[in-house]
């Protein structure tokens, strides 16, 4: 059902009775990394879902990456997700992330720097 080298799977999201997703979290050297899986028959099977493709030109230079931190969310008919961005292995911000075929593909919907982020605390 998921990578051998997966441990675990965390938050679960359905769509609706059949299409649902899955984020499993492991270790990569130093980082925490997320891989997202996707169901179509209610969860019975899961197949992981391919996000090389998510790419913007402010950053696609190769130093520049993408970390999976949450699960995605409807709204208006579309699915949206954010992703930490980095730079140089130092946090920039985050990219969120749309799709609107129910989460096959993915794209980079809008890029927020770390210094238009407003601190909360």
């Amino acid at each position: 059902m998921f990578d051998a080298n997966i441990s675990d799977a965390q938050n679960i999201f359905f769509l609706d009775e059949n299409v649902g997703f899955a984020l499993s979290y492991y270790i990569d050297g130093s980082y925490k990394k997320g891989k997202l899986y996707r169901t179509e028959d209610g969860g019975k099977t899961f197949e992981k879902v391919d996000l090389s493709n998510i790419q913007d030109e402010s950053i696609t230079d190769e130093d520049c990456s993408i970390r999976l931190m949450g699960i995605p969310y409807e709204e208006n008919g579309a699915l949206f997700m954010k992703f930490i961005y980095s730079k140089n292995q130092i946090y920039r911000g985050y990219v969120l992330c749309k799709s609107s075929d129910k989460g096959i593909t993915w794209s980079i919907n809008k890029v927020i720097p770390e210094d238009t982020i407003q601190n909360k605390s």
